[in-house]
């Protein structure tokens, strides 16, 4: 592999896994609490990317602006929504708001975007980050608060939900082996995220191709977990009844509930303000009790207006509709309708992937150099040679006066 891949590869690896070195290295680290700074240094990469080809070509593509102005609309909106709020949050959602935007646009530019084999990229993310969370389990912090796995990462929703990303821009490129598909749905699994397993079941054609024989695969999924659970040292009818991501036991009580009466309160605001939103930055933090939407353009709708969540909404629809084609509307709802669940665009690890895996091509169209014809002493070739055509002259055959003409001539000279 070039060295280009594997740089490539630890740079994602650093930016998603970023907050869990902060919590690995910090003693009494709160999840989240530097998102600010890490959100502004993703920011200045992001920026740096764009514009050095655009210093050195002085072109850049139309459709990549109109992303990026798109995005700058939409970010002044949330900066002027934020007067109503808090200011610090409405300026970090700009940020955030504004970078997924740069990441999409990115789309629309071949030098940016095929430069290399990003499934391989994404494949090699996945085996460092899977060796990080190794790590966390000899050193015994691979479980979140909650008893979840979580790995490196501060949270298990956010371990989660950034394997079944990463997993989504492996598949993208290629069908991918069952072994990784099965360690995949394991990890999200034992973290207890509902919803990144329905993202990776849900493309679950895109991993394993339906040849005879493959679907017993389907079935070991469901026995891996269980037998993973129970060599853990727990019976395993009674581990797969506590499996939180295969229980449904908190519909009445628990995270489901909350979540459903926080959406309930968010709509019927959006109706009273005649779906036009905009009650400022926070607005919705503060109309759930304390507590985070868990999910994205609703919170923008609520707290920014509908001008953003609009060009949020259709902006990521037009970037997968050119990027996968026929398959559109998988990456649009896995990688940006499900991350949004668990707060996709706040977390900046989720940010890049969430806006990376629509962005990239779902295949790989590397710029070829053009044929140029052979030179004329190329010894490989002959020597053209001119063909010569005779010319050959018109004949004219006279008319019968003509020729009667002549002949009244001819008698006239004897």
């Amino acid at each position: 592999m070039s060295s280009k891949l594997w740089l490539s590869a630890i740079c994602l690896t650093i930016i998603v896994n970023s907050d869990g070195f902060l919590k690995m290295g910090l003693s009494g680290y709160v999840a989240g609490s530097m998102n600010y700074i890490r959100m502004t240094a993703i920011f200045l990469l992001i920026l740096t990317l764009i514009l050095v080809p655009v210093l050195l070509n002085g072109t850049m593509a139309r459709k990549q602006l109109q992303v990026i102005a798109l995005g700058i609309v939409g970010s002044a909106m949330v900066i002027a929504f934020s007067t109503r709020g808090s200011v610090m949050r409405g300026s970090y959602d700009a940020m955030c708001y504004m970078t997924f935007f740069l990441i999409l646009s990115m789309g629309y530019n071949r030098g940016l975007r095929n430069v290399l084999d990003w499934s391989r990229v994404f494949q090699l993310t996945f085996y460092l980050s899977v060796g990080l969370m190794l790590v966390a389990m000899l050193a015994g912090a691979h479980l979140d608060p909650l008893g979840r796995l979580s790995g490196i990462f501060p949270t298990s929703s956010i371990f989660a939900t950034a394997f079944a990303l990463i997993f989504l821009g492996i598949v993208k490129h290629r069908n991918v082996s069952p072994t990784l598909f099965l360690a995949t749905v394991a990890l999200i699994g034992f973290s207890g995220t509902r919803a990144a397993l329905l993202q990776v079941f849900a493309i679950l054609s895109r991993t394993i191709s339906l040849r005879r024989g493959n679907m017993a695969l389907r079935l070991l999924v469901l026995v891996g977990v269980i037998g993973g659970a129970y060599f853990l040292g727990q019976d395993s009818l009674e581990a797969l009844a506590d499996m939180r991501v295969l229980s449904v036991s908190d519909l009445e009580s628990g995270s489901a509930s909350t979540r459903l009466l926080w959406y309930y309160n968010g709509w019927r605001y959006l109706v009273e303000t005649a779906f036009l939103g905009g009650g400022g930055a926070g607005f919705s933090y503060a109309m759930n009790w304390g507590y985070l939407m868990h999910f994205d353009l609703m919170r923008i709708w609520i707290d920014y207006g509908v001008l953003p969540f609009a060009i949020l909404l259709l902006t990521p629809l037009a970037v997968c509709w050119s990027t996968a084609r026929s398959e559109w509307w998988i990456y649009y709802a896995m990688a940006f309708i499900a991350p949004g669940f668990h707060n996709a665009l706040q977390a900046p690890e989720l940010l890049v992937l969430s806006a990376a895996v629509m962005t990239l091509p779902r295949t790989i169209l590397l710029e070829q150099p053009a044929v140029m014809p052979p030179a004329a002493d190329d010894s490989r070739y002959p020597p053209r040679v001119a063909e010569s055509h005779p010319v050959q002259m018109e004949t004219r055959t006279n008319t019968p006066y003509e020729r009667w003409q002549t002949g009244a001539n001819k008698d006239s000279k004897l």
